[in-house]
């Protein structure tokens, strides 16, 4: 509970991905590709679409009880 108050009192949260988030995520990768792909390969190539494609991916996991994915957001969006 103090964790989620004091998480909550600086601004921060977090919120299950949904199509909302494709922009931003996709912004952050797009700014961001050559410092994440040394971690994450996928992002060299990706596209809007592929953001896309794993929204609905993360969704169906979220709704089925298989997964739960989420976007820290802070003042209400995804920070860039």
């Amino acid at each position: 509970m103090r964790c989620q108050n004091s998480l909550s009192a600086t601004g921060l949260s977090w919120h299950r991905i949904d199509e909302t988030h494709v922009d931003p995520l996709y912004g952050i990768v797009i700014a961001e590709r050559a410092r994440l792909a040394r971690w994450l390969p996928w992002v060299q190539g990706s596209t809007r679409e592929d953001i896309r494609e794993y929204v609905q991916h993360t969704r169906q996991q979220n709704e089925s009880g298989q997964g739960v994915q989420t976007a820290i957001v802070v003042d209400g969006r995804v920070p860039a």
